[in-house]
């Protein structure tokens, strides 16, 4: 009796804690002001992504790329678009391939003013229909 009252607490904490109404935001780690953000929180194939950045006010993106990580993708090009002070915005397509689970990676170069910053480097995955 005690162990299916354990297993029915465990399953319930892993569904309360599960759904989420919120897109997480991702923060950078070695900046504390830089934060990304994916909606569809699950992106898939072929449906438009968008991503977001959070970034200090003087700091801007410049033309990033989205890279395949487990296959081969080609550099597809992101260009973002300034929608308030410190966030800026990208919409993205992409397209299916042979990999069920497709891990993807963005390299954000920054500038401050002049100054050409480290760039900001985050991945994430998407799934087939």
């Amino acid at each position: 009796m005690k162990i299916k009252v354990f297993i029915f607490v465990v399953c319930s904490m892993v569904f309360l804690f599960g759904c989420r109404d919120k897109v997480p935001q991702v923060q950078h780690s070695a900046d504390t002001k830089i934060f990304h953000q994916i909606d569809p929180d699950q992106p898939m194939v072929e449906q438009p992504i968008l991503i977001q950045l959070t970034l200090p006010e003087q700091v801007q993106p410049q033309l990033s790329k989205v890279t395949g990580v487990n296959m081969y993708m080609g550099a597809i090009p992101l260009v973002w678009q300034q929608q308030t002070q410190t966030r800026w915005q990208a919409e993205l397509l992409l397209g299916a391939c042979a990999e069920p689970l497709m891990q993807w990676r963005v390299t954000v170069p920054l500038i401050n003013g002049e100054q050409q910053l480290s760039p900001y480097v985050f991945e994430f995955s998407t799934k087939q229909h």
